[in-house]
């Protein structure tokens, strides 16, 4: 077991883990359009890939009411393969004459439309299955681009301002179920002119012409109502700790984060706790030096793009991210006393999208004692004072992370390279032990040792610094 000890003039103990892992995986199938929908089976139960418009019944349309529910979104689902880009749609009602259905689709995924983009189309006839598909571009109303949802991030409720220009007829085929509720449609990477399987963003609507967006009747997005993605996100986050923690003490968990997704995303932070305590704070920082330690390069994560999670900040694809992790207990514990912290990182491109750790921290009776000395009592401006302190884990189980600070005692100057401590890290405070760093510019007012090894019951070791009476 390990654990840390806090002591003034003095050590302070902290500790130090990590993160786990979630690989996002898409159904991807290659889907006949015929108007049998048995093969959307598979890709309307993954819920990354499947969007209700409400959703799911669970919260309001916010189109509602909706003039007919032959124009009533219900369900949206897509998948793709080398080929063809496919699309389901579910209405509420079934309608006999022509509806019509809209998709824009934002390849740059910049989450506007700009003029030039593309809008795919479908007409449906209830009474004959009859699907025709359709290519146009979009003619945005602003002149920077139209966001595809709301400043809330929903697509549902939020009717894509732009008109529509051109349409070129892909292909006319049966597309429609027979119960006249259900309808499928694909679109040729070709014809969209990207590789197969570039991700984009989009959003669904149904009108009854194709005077837009004026006879704009229903929207909808991906899922939870918000604006839709096919971009396959993963991370993985790793490995699960368990340390030990003084009550009122700190634990410093060292965490490695990796985006597995497609492209650059940012993860959101957040945890949750069970057992005998919580945690009194949870901060995130990241660990720029990957030494598992607090130091004064680490840098506070914060909310980066303003949803209210602190977050990583943009990642690329497959690079690391070192991710510290500080816990602060509670007073009044008692030994063994145990909290379960789950360190949750999701996908801002894909919320669904995420992974965790499950950090175990008991409480420890470590301590340890220290024994201060000074090789001469004499104050004779310009005398030598060496300082001496001997440290030893005096507790019942390991000290990890283990932090000893002693200040410069009033009246005397720090000698610069006189720090001295085996096995540990050495800072240096020039503002009263508010902040520490590597320089040991004047004024030094405090010392800082962290030791990087864990101390066993017994062990100890000196420290040493001197100082100039002026």
């Amino acid at each position: 077991m390990r654990s840390n000890a806090l002591k003034k003039c003095g050590a302070i103990a902290v500790m130090a883990a990590t993160l786990v892992l979630t690989v996002e995986a898409a159904v991807l199938t290659t889907i006949t359009v015929d108007g049998d929908m048995s093969d959307w089976g598979a890709v309307l139960s993954d819920p990354l890939q499947t969007s209700f418009d409400g959703p799911g019944g669970t919260l309001p349309d916010l189109d509602a009411p909706v003039q007919s529910t032959g124009r009533d979104l219900s369900t949206f689902a897509w998948t793709y393969d080398s080929s063809y880009f496919y699309l389901y749609t579910r209405r509420v009602g079934s309608a006999k004459n022509r509806q019509m259905f809209w998709y824009y689709l934002d390849f740059n995924s910049d989450g506007l439309m700009s003029t030039g983009e593309l809008v795919f189309h479908v007409s449906w006839w209830g009474k004959t299955r009859k699907t025709d598909t359709y290519l146009y571009q979009y003619n945005a109303a602003a002149p920077g681009g139209d966001p595809l949802a709301d400043a809330m991030g929903r697509a549902d409720g939020w009717t894509m301002p732009g008109q529509i220009t051109g349409g070129t007829l892909l292909e006319q085929v049966r597309g429609g179920s027979t119960s006249g509720i259900e309808m499928e449609a694909r679109i040729a990477w070709s014809q969209i002119g990207v590789l197969p399987g570039t991700p984009f963003l989009f959003h669904t609507a149904s009108s009854n012409s194709s005077n837009l967006p004026t006879q704009i009747d229903d929207n909808m997005g991906g899922p939870g109502g918000l604006l839709g993605s096919t971009f396959l996100a993963g991370v993985i986050i790793q490995p699960d700790r368990s340390r030990t923690i003084l009550s009122a003490g700190t634990a410093s968990l060292a965490h490695t984060i990796i985006n597995t997704g497609q492209g650059t995303d940012i993860f959101n932070l957040a945890h949750g706790s069970s057992g005998d305590f919580a945690p009194s704070t949870v901060s995130y920082y990241q660990d720029l030096d990957g030494d598992g330690l607090p130091g004064p390069g680490d840098i506070a994560l914060t909310d980066t793009d303003g949803d209210g999670s602190v977050d990583t900040g943009p990642m690329a694809t497959g690079i690391p991210f070192n991710l510290l992790v500080v816990i602060t207990a509670p007073g009044g514990l008692s030994q063994s006393d145990q909290a379960l912290v789950t360190i949750t990182a999701s996908s801002s491109a894909s919320p669904l999208t995420t992974d965790s750790v499950l950090d175990t921290l008991t409480v420890s009776t470590a301590d340890m004692t220290l024994v201060k000395s000074v090789n001469t009592a004499s104050t004779v401006p310009g005398k030598l004072l060496t300082y001496t302190v001997v440290y030893t884990s005096a507790g019942s189980t390991d000290a990890y992370n283990s932090v000893i600070i002693d200040p410069v005692p009033a009246s005397t100057a720090y000698v610069s390279g006189s720090a001295v401590g085996p096995g540990t890290i050495i800072e240096f405070s020039h503002d009263g032990g508010i902040s520490y760093d590597g320089l040991e510019t004047a004024p030094v007012t405090h010392i800082r040792w962290t030791i990087t090894t864990p101390l066993a019951p017994g062990d100890s070791g000196t420290l040493s610094f001197q100082t100039l009476v002026p």
